[in-house]
């Protein structure tokens, strides 16, 4: 009598294990589609707000500074910094970034009327990502 219950015991912990195992496969999957859904999810927010503060870049390109004060090449420019911009992707769990951005000439061009034509490159810092703008800017006489 004794044998049969150290084998009806080690069959239970061999089928809870198989069970367990079976449970594990299934769950993985769903478990793993969701967090990179939350990493698209992350990507697509940080591309938002590239895009708004490559907005108030501008407004503020158009409104405060002067045409020339641009560096002519990436390495001569310098780094400006933005207010820290607070976003939560999880209900109750704000996350602070990181924003800055640097700005340089890259071609001067004459339009039509003789106007002076620069394009302008914005590179824009979210934290540890990177994002590119161009920005044609006209020289007005002040």
């Amino acid at each position: 009598m004794r044998k049969r219950y150290s084998y009806l015991l080690f069959e239970v912990v061999i089928g809870i294990g198989l069970l367990g195992l079976c449970l594990t496969m299934l769950t993985m999957r769903p478990i793993l589609c969701g967090r990179k859904t939350f990493k698209d999810l992350e990507a697509i927010e940080l591309e938002r707000i590239a895009e708004v503060t490559f907005a108030e870049i501008q407004e503020e390109i158009l409104h405060n500074h002067p045409f020339a004060s641009f560096a002519l090449t990436e390495k001569e420019a310098k780094d400006f910094d933005l207010d820290d911009y607070l976003f939560t992707l999880v209900p109750g769990k704000p996350r602070k970034l990181k924003r800055s951005y640097k700005i340089w000439k890259r071609r001067k061009q004459f339009g039509a009327d003789g106007h002076n034509v620069k394009l302008v490159r914005c590179d824009i810092f979210l934290g540890k990502n990177r994002y590119s703008n161009l920005l044609f800017l006209e020289e007005t006489s002040q």
